[in-house]
């Protein structure tokens, strides 16, 4: 469809509203979020540096990675889930009052490998990553470079932000909001979800009681016509959403590592960690297949609409559709890696089995040899007795 016809359909039009009113609702975050990762950044320095008697000094130990960040093996209430063992009893200090300010400290999902732990005593956004999704580029420590996501589980995981926060839920519905539009394969959002979801985007505007024209612009996107400088704001929309969707296929490859890891060094194990792999790669296909069919609309929504189409958007398309290939490629080598570790396990169990009625045989064996070793005894014991 054409720039006329793909703006005469209501719900596409709602679709690019609902795109412009987050990078709306993203752009009013930047000031409140910049500041409170700071404040956050500060408070946690303060308490390392107590622990250390308060010289004020950046105290750092630079030679940690996020890579020796490990689960502890067993919880207590004073345990918060995680360790790492510095040589310079540096970074656990850092590790501790940063889990301080955690919502779930024990979670197994904090992503540690977003951050640059040798960075945590002079950058604040290397702390704030912490409480992010997982694939937060290093090189992006402005909030102008995160996506809206990112921004809004800081809020969500962070209790530094809690008290501003009227309802904790809206955060959760924000993130979906946003996933919602960023996989949507057909680009519509009917006038309910429109009128919902910018509604849930005011609401948290006025709890942080941000400043300046946010509200107001979010306020008249609802009923604002589509003319020219809308347009302009809708090749912005579908540029995140392409970019959005660009960084959560490579949290699907990061998934698809972690799947060969796991079926490599579970090959041969037991039937319950098969069973859990089997799911976890069917949950992953589904993933990929549901990835794919948004790729083939998105590109074929660009190919029809070539009015708004310009390089970056064409090189980011073309990116795209590559990563989806290797996502297929990547898909194929883990069925076969399962498929593989499936027949060695039932080689497994077939020796298990045989192994086991060898040991019945030899048992029922070593019982009647027993038996007739007693009737033996007993007949000795009753000649020696006459």
């Amino acid at each position: 469809m054409g720039l006329p016809n793909r703006f005469s359909d209501g719900e596409y039009r709602n679709w690019v509203k609902c795109g412009v009113s987050l990078m709306i609702l993203k752009e009013g975050l930047h000031e409140y979020i910049d500041k409170g990762v700071k404040k956050l950044h500060e408070n946690i320095k303060r308490k390392v540096s107590g622990n250390f008697g308060g010289s004020g000094v950046l105290i750092s130990c630079r030679t940690c990675s996020s890579r020796e960040i490990k689960r502890n093996s067993a919880l207590s209430p004073n345990h918060s889930g995680w360790n790492i063992n510095c040589p310079k009893n540096i970074c656990n200090v850092w590790l501790k009052e940063i889990l301080a300010f955690h919502n779930e400290p024990e979670s197994r999902t904090i992503n540690w490998s977003n951050s640059d732990i040798t960075m945590w005593s002079a950058d604040p956004y290397e702390i704030a990553k912490i409480f992010m999704p997982k694939g937060q580029d290093k090189k992006r420590n402005l909030p102008e470079e995160l996506d809206v996501s990112a921004i809004l589980s800081v809020l969500k995981h962070c209790s530094f932000f809690k008290s501003s926060i009227s309802h904790f839920q809206i955060l959760t519905d924000l993130i979906d909001i946003r996933n919602t539009l960023c996989h949507s394969g057909d680009l519509k959002v009917s006038d309910a979800q429109r009128n919902a979801w910018i509604d849930k985007m005011l609401q948290l505007v006025g709890d942080l009681n941000i400043q300046g024209t946010t509200y107001s612009d979010l306020s008249k996107v609802k009923s604002v016509d589509i003319d020219t400088e809308f347009r302009k704001r809708e090749i912005s929309a579908l540029k995140n959403m392409v970019a959005c969707f660009s960084c959560d296929l490579e949290n699907i490859h990061d998934e698809m590592s972690t799947l060969r890891s796991t079926i490599s060094c579970n090959s041969g194990h037991s039937e319950i960690k098969t069973q859990k792999l089997e799911t976890d790669i069917k949950n992953l296909k589904e993933q990929v297949n549901e990835f794919t069919r948004i790729a083939d609309h998105i590109t074929s929504f660009f190919g029809k609409n070539p009015d708004i189409v310009d390089e970056n958007i064409r090189e980011r398309v073309r990116s795209m559709e590559k990563d989806v290939n290797n996502l297929r490629d990547g898909q194929y080598e883990i069925e076969t890696a399962m498929s593989n570790m499936n027949e060695k396990l039932s080689t497994f169990k077939e020796t298990l089995d045989r192994n086991l009625e060898e040991t019945k045989t030899n048992f029922q064996r070593v019982e009647q040899k027993q038996e007739n070793t007693e009737t033996q005894l007993q007949s000795i014991k009753t000649t020696v007795s006459h």
